[in-house]
């Protein structure tokens, strides 16, 4: 199976899967040449967990090659050593290239353990597939090209002051306001949709109620990630961000296709506001390519 034919529905714990990394940061080269690979150490309600296996082939490694590899690990440094893993939501899109399924191994009480470790008080540490990549692309790198790939994060930090520069201007107020989850809630700034409600919808306003705990849930959700990941990242945003779009096509045809201009105005002035206070404003742009409405 290729990463096209994988569901993640059909994963299933002690599954091993391969796959090509990609360049670490907007400014590396696209096409590594390198290859790594997964276990599925477990699955929850509407999660996955996977651990990422140690080592940098030049092309799909076989079986036989992952029984006798260890797991890659965080720390060093006179710190606690850990093996990388994370849970990802099933209903996220995959980025990981030429995806496919090696073969199966036992999962391990050590597996077992290590899921449970990522477990937060705001929830589980979830990242994207990408971020399996991202951790066998930058232990690689570090080790064997660390000067271009410091040349490319100053690249990408100036980048980014750029954006947050850009989203200043447009939105001023986050000079001022703690642009914390805290400052999105019921109380403070609630979310409302204006032209959702003159006139009301055939359906008695049910859509616009729907629409209206839809965008909070996102919320919900963006400032869970933050939380339990420390940080918010552009990839984990964009799948949170993309889930929320595809909801409002299936609503929208459901309900007849019946989102006006000015209702389509109000929801991309949500998003950017929610994506302003994220810290992820370019994400706005992106919608184009998601939205059926």
């Amino acid at each position: 199976m290729t990463t096209d034919q994988i569901s993640p529905d059909s994963m299933r714990p002690g599954e091993v899967y391969g796959f090509k990394t990609s360049g670490l940061t907007g400014f590396s080269p696209a096409d590594t040449g390198r290859y790594a690979a997964l276990k599925i150490g477990g699955r929850e309600s509407g999660l996955i967990f996977f651990i990422l296996f140690d080592g940098v082939f030049h092309g799909l490694p076989g079986l036989a090659e992952i029984e006798l590899a260890s797991y890659l690990t965080t720390g060093g440094h006179g710190g606690p050593r850990r093996p990388y893993g994370c849970f990802v939501k099933k209903d996220w899109e995959c980025g990981l290239q030429e995806m496919r399924l090696i073969g199966r191994i036992s999962v391990t009480d050590e597996d077992r353990a290590l899921m449970l470790a990522h477990h937060t008080p705001h929830g589980p540490k979830c990242r994207t597939w990408d971020f399996a990549s991202a951790c066998v692309e930058a232990r690689w790198r570090h080790a064997n090209d660390q000067q271009s790939l410091h040349q490319e994060f100053d690249r990408q930090g100036r980048a980014e002051a750029e954006e947050w520069k850009a989203a200043l201007q447009r939105h001023p107020w986050l000079r001022d306001q703690d642009p914390r989850w805290k400052w999105l809630n019921a109380s403070i700034h609630p979310i409302h949709l204006p032209h959702w409600r003159q006139p009301p919808h055939p359906d008695g306003g049910r859509f616009t109620r729907m629409a209206e705990e839809r965008l909070d849930a996102l919320v919900s959700e963006l400032s869970g990630l933050e939380g339990a990941n420390q940080t918010l990242g552009r990839k984990e945003a964009r799948q949170a961000l993309r889930m929320c779009v595809i909801w409002f096509n299936d609503e929208n045809r459901k309900s007849g296709h019946t989102l006006q201009a000015q209702e389509r105005q109000d929801l991309y002035e949500t998003f950017e506001l929610i994506l302003a206070i994220a810290g992820h404003l370019p994400l706005l742009a992106e919608i184009e390519h998601w939205r059926r409405w």
